[in-house]
């Protein structure tokens, strides 16, 4: 594949690119544990249960954002799955800097790319992971979702 035909793949967003190929139980496991630090994961139903108490419609809202690719989550074994450290505890209200770093990511990333992102060290973050660092340095995560999107675009 040419570099201009694979930076088209990466241009469509991954809904329309079909499923992810076979993720193992190993590679799940091993996500679960890099979020567990930041706040760990919730099915879709438990972030609908969390997010009631601030949305009047929380499953509309939470289908519009994962439609939307406006929050970081995967699938797995047909089960919706949210890290929660996107999340301010005290409002359920998307922390700041989400966005703009989801933004950046969703071209060149698939959804399960962009949690494995998030959960692995960074370099540009010395070490540790966007998941932790989010809540203390959006601009910094924002910075190195940026230089790696860059490197992994080939462009």
């Amino acid at each position: 594949m040419t570099n201009a035909a694979a930076r088209e793949v990466r241009s469509v967003p991954q809904l329309f690119r079909g499923p992810r190929p076979y993720v193992s139980e190993a590679s799940f496991t091993v996500l679960l544990m890099s979020l567990r630090a930041s706040g760990g994961v919730l099915t879709g139903d438990g972030v609908v249960l969390l997010l009631r108490d601030y949305r009047d419609q929380p499953l509309s809202w939470l289908a519009r954002a994962i439609v939307r690719r406006e929050i970081v989550h995967i699938m797995w074994r047909s089960q919706v799955m949210v890290p929660m450290f996107q999340f301010r505890p005290e409002d359920m209200a998307l922390r700041e800097g989400m966005q703009s770093v989801l933004a950046t990511l969703a071209p060149v990333y698939d959804d399960w790319e962009i949690a494995r992102w998030f959960g692995e060290p960074n370099v540009w973050l010395r070490g540790k992971s966007p998941a932790a660092c989010v809540s203390l340095d959006a601009r910094g995560v924002h910075d190195a979702a940026r230089a790696d999107s860059f490197i992994a675009g080939g462009d």
